[in-house]
């Protein structure tokens, strides 16, 4: 999903005009890596801005930022920042809400699978 439907759903909900589910669910985890993140975070519990980098060694510094921010902004993971000798560190974390979004991957994977199965399998 790209960018204007998310900006096109926090507008909806802004305005109390939301009126399809399935469209905001989708846009809370569409978008380039998120769902990887989301995953990679699951597994790991927290995770430095580097370590997901390395995690996703195909995203760029900027689109990685962006897509955190993004999750960020809806709620799904969170950002702490600490000090470790006189220098910033930033942890990532997946919360309750986002953590929530888990079981519909993993039916999502199992629906993939199962599709794969019934149409390419060679039986």
């Amino acid at each position: 999903m790209t960018d204007v439907i998310r900006k096109s759903v926090k507008k909806q909900i802004n305005n109390f005009d939301f009126t399809c589910d399935k469209e905001l669910t989708l846009s809370m985890f569409s978008g380039k890596y998120k769902m990887a993140i989301l995953v990679i975070l699951y597994n790991q519990k927290q995770m430095h801005f580097s370590e997901l980098q390395n995690n996703i060694p195909e995203s760029t510094k900027q689109v990685l930022s962006q897509q955190l921010k993004e999750l960020i902004q809806d709620n799904l993971i969170t950002k702490s920042e600490y000090h470790d000798n006189n220098k910033r560190r930033t942890i990532y974390t997946l919360n309750s809400v986002g953590a929530s979004l888990i079981p519909l991957f993993v039916d999502m994977q199992n629906w993939g699978k199962n599709y794969i199965d019934k149409n390419f399998s060679d039986n």
